[in-house]
């Protein structure tokens, strides 16, 4: 648990005092041993009242110190902790584990953190990372080594929940990928079809319609010619895209106003769509206007005929 800011300056308060007595113990005024006293009292107020677990231990595991919080943790008072041996509560996998990381803690590694496996009284897996601080004396043997542990159950819970939502994520993806392949492969053979059907069509209008249409054109003399033409340029028009284009939602061209631009794309005047579509003059010259406007060529040099022709 955080300190609240109300705490951390009253170990500010204390850290103070403490200086403040130092002074006072160099000008004379304050004995050395008084001195020491109350820093090791000022001290232990302040290692009593951490939240994290604080136990200091012989090189060999005996207990010589506890906080508040280590106790209430052992669910043991701080007379029947002291002087035990913290290695032998360990299961002796873990006090494996454990001892090999105490023995790493050197003078130039002297602090050295691990996180174990916990199981309660109450049978409840909990975890607690720790922190080993090993304590030299000036040969550099190691005295004492001080253990800071934390419960790190819940931030241990929310790592294997992003582990779990990371594998999921990256079998999502593969599936996503695999179905980004799948559906390129079906593009791919849509496209193919696609041309397969144009080339069919071309075929069957080039071998099939077009010879019987001429052989028409050469039996009726009377059939205005123009109009076989018409004929004969629609079934070619037929594997082009100029129908789709034309009939576009967003251009908003009726029925009428598509069967126009039709005539006009293949060279009809106007006069040629009045007798064609049996209509007035001016009602083509009013729909040619209108067609203008939705294909928003107004007002611009634009031959219609010729725009037409590059819609194909």
């Amino acid at each position: 648990m955080r300190k609240t800011k109300r705490q951390l300056l009253d170990d500010i308060e204390h850290l103070q005092r403490q200086v403040n007595e130092l002074k006072l113990a160099a000008s004379g005024q304050v004995s050395g041993t008084s001195l020491k006293d109350r820093v090791a009292e000022s001290y232990r107020i302040v290692v009593e009242d951490q939240t994290e677990m604080i136990a200091r231990h012989l090189p060999n595991g005996i207990l010589t110190f506890v906080n508040r919080a280590y106790c209430q943790h052992q669910k043991r008072t701080r007379k029947e902790l002291i002087g035990t041996n913290y290695f032998f509560t360990l299961s002796p996998k873990l006090r494996k584990e454990v001892r090999k990381n105490i023995d790493r803690l050197s003078v130039k590694t002297p602090v050295v953190t691990h996180e174990q496996r916990v199981i309660t009284l109450q049978g409840e897996e909990r975890w607690q990372q720790w922190v080993n601080r090993g304590i030299f004396d000036q040969s550099g043997r190691m005295t004492e080594f001080q253990s800071v542990g934390r419960d790190v159950t819940e931030l241990k819970k929310i790592e294997q929940v992003l582990k779990v939502k990371e594998v999921l994520l990256l079998e999502k993806k593969e599936i996503l990928k695999r179905k980004n392949m799948a559906l390129h492969e079906i593009l791919e053979q849509i496209e193919v079809e696609k041309k397969q059907i144009k080339d069919d069509m071309v075929h069957n209008v080039e071998t099939l319609l077009l010879p019987t249409l001429r052989k028409f054109r050469n039996q009726l003399p009377r059939v205005e010619p123009k109009y076989l033409t018409l004929l004969e340029k629609n079934l070619i028009n037929m594997v082009s895209s100029f129908g789709r284009k034309i009939s576009r939602e967003n251009l908003h061209l009726t029925p009428r106003e598509i069967e126009i631009c039709d005539l006009i794309k293949n060279g009809f005047t106007s006069k040629e769509v009045s007798d064609f579509l049996h209509i007035a003059f001016n009602t083509v010259e009013v729909h040619r206007t209108h067609i203008r406007e939705k294909l928003k060529l107004s007002n611009k040099k634009i031959n219609l005929t010729s725009f037409l022709n590059t819609m194909d």
